[in-house]
């Protein structure tokens, strides 16, 4: 399933200071030619421009005649701007340099090191080595449509009253939105009622956006309907990649943007709605489907539980404290929250051989034998050579100040690389909460994890094919404030699986405290 861009212009110039007034001229018109019409928004696009082929020339070799490209196109919710050159990455992989520090600043003081001016502009940024062909720096910045709360009076958005009393009872219909046009400002209208304005995916608080990827592929959204025809719940499949607007080319999809206004509940319309959603990714090949429920209440992963899905992965500080759920969390939280993945298999999936890390092997066979899926877990054969270079995509969400390190491939400088991309989000972006995937396919999983326990990496947990060839080992720095204290989580293998995550956390910062 595809989400499609459209091309908008190309424009090469050489690696030289005098390029940048051509490179802030194109993509400001690019900018006004797709909507973007208030001088600050077009102004921090300008910047974030110039940011990004700053970083080009950082790594321009003088008085080489070398050339870099900046491409636009418009998918259907953002701007998608890519620089593309064929400087040297910084860092001179496969040499014993890249195993010396780059970063002099402890990561506790990152924060110090500033904030560029692509975090405030861009939604997302992505960092992907193209190997011989260079490097690429991709910014994506949402489309200015107007989000719900600017377009209804005050009465239309009051928040819902959890206490109002139920409704009568009635037959209520499920079905896909997009049936009546006024099915997006709806659901967008739900989402304000329920949230405010603090959940994470904020295209959801904007009917055009909600339209545009619905019509895409990207998302299905289904709506619960009353009798009277009003729309009073929604959850939708999500084909996105983890904390990213790009299309998955994988085998799962995310379910979730979950809402049941109050005087609807406990009517089964979740359920519902949910297995509906369920029927279509299956129906659609999926292995199976993922939800992301939050630590701040312990109702949505009881839901998954009874749902039949697994707990695989704990993904600490994902959720900033802003966040609030309305009857359950009136004060917001100290410190930021966390989200757990649980997963859903639709299919019966082949015996898969995963190179597991030893130190969490049999953390990992226990998530398997929840799953019901067989595994064996090899050795790597040292006989066996390995590439040299590895490739990995580095991911920066701007909403949540979240990176994200995606491993295609293992080389044997995989130490270097991934000391790259960390450095990078910190030094670029100043984010301090990262997660690190890793295919536990590659029989270099167990060297890059010990890499990533040096860099202050530790167990998040597995993702199952969240990777094109299989799983992924989960893992992550969070060196932020999290709310630990008022984390609600299940007993049973959810909270098995959140205190292996926290006693990791420890170890690996006692390996950093004696390094």
């Amino acid at each position: 399933m595809k989400q499609t861009s459209t091309a908008l212009g190309r424009l090469e110039v050489p690696t030289v200071g005098a390029s940048m007034a051509l490179v802030k001229t194109f993509v400001r018109g690019l900018a006004q030619a797709v909507g973007f019409d208030a001088q600050e928004k077009l102004n921090a696009i300008e910047l974030a421009a110039e940011e990004a082929f700053a970083l080009v020339l950082e790594r321009a070799v003088p008085g080489a005649e070398a050339h870099a490209s900046v491409r636009g196109a418009l998918s259907p919710v953002a701007l998608e701007l890519e620089f593309d050159d064929k400087e040297l990455p910084p860092l001179d992989i496969g040499t014993e340099a890249s195993r010396a520090p780059l970063v002099d600043t402890p990561l506790l003081d990152a924060e110090h090191l500033g904030r560029t001016l692509i975090r405030h502009a861009a939604d997302e940024a992505s960092w992907i080595p193209l190997g011989k062909d260079g490097n690429r720096l991709k910014l994506t910045f949402r489309l200015a449509h107007t989000p719900i709360q600017h377009t209804l009076n005050a009465e239309a958005l009051e928040q819902f009253d959890e206490g109002a009393a139920l409704a009568p009872e009635q037959d209520y219909s499920i079905r896909l939105a997009g049936t009546l046009p006024d099915d997006w400002a709806k659901i967008a209208r739900a989402m304000y009622r329920a949230y405010g304005f603090t959940y994470l995916a904020d295209d959801f608080y904007m009917p055009s956006h909600i339209e545009a990827m619905n019509t895409s592929g990207r998302v299905v959204s289904i709506v619960a309907v009353a009798e009277d025809g009003e729309i009073v719940g929604h959850y939708a499949l999500d084909h996105a990649r983890f904390m990213s607007s790009d299309v998955s080319e994988g085998q799962t999809a995310e379910l979730g943007k979950a809402v049941v206004d109050p005087r609807h509940r406990g009517r089964g319309l979740m359920e519902r709605m949910r297995a509906m959603a369920e029927a279509r990714a299956q129906s659609s090949g999926l292995a199976g489907v993922f939800s992301e429920p939050v630590t701040m209440h312990p109702y949505s992963q009881r839901a998954n539980l009874k749902l039949g899905a697994v707990p695989t992965a704990l993904n600490l500080g994902m959720v900033s404290n802003a966040m609030k759920l309305k009857a359950i969390d009136e004060q917001g939280t100290e410190g930021r929250q966390s989200t757990f993945i649980f997963f859903k298999l639709l299919t019966t999936p082949a015996p898969r051989e995963v190179f597991a890390p030893a130190v969490h092997a049999d953390r990992l066979a226990a998530t398997y034998k929840d799953l019901q899926v067989e595994v064996c877990f090899a050795t790597p054969d040292g006989a066996v050579a390995r590439p040299a270079l590895t490739e990995l995509e580095v991911h920066y969400v701007a909403a949540v100040d979240i990176g994200v390190v995606s491993v295609h491939q293992i080389g044997e400088d995989c130490h270097g690389p991934l000391k790259v991309a960390r450095d990078e989000l910190i030094r670029r972006v100043g984010t301090r909460v990262i997660y690190l995937d890793i295919p536990l396919s590659d029989p270099g999983c167990p060297e890059l994890t010990a890499a990533a326990e040096s860099l202050g990496f530790f167990y998040g947990g597995l993702g199952p094919f969240f990777d094109t060839r299989g799983d992924v080992l989960r893992m992550q720095l969070v060196d932020v404030l999290v709310a630990i204290e008022q984390h609600a989580v299940t007993e049973g293998a959810a909270k098995t699986l959140f205190d292996y995550v926290l006693a990791d956390r420890a170890r690996v910062d006692a390996l950093q405290a004696g390094s």
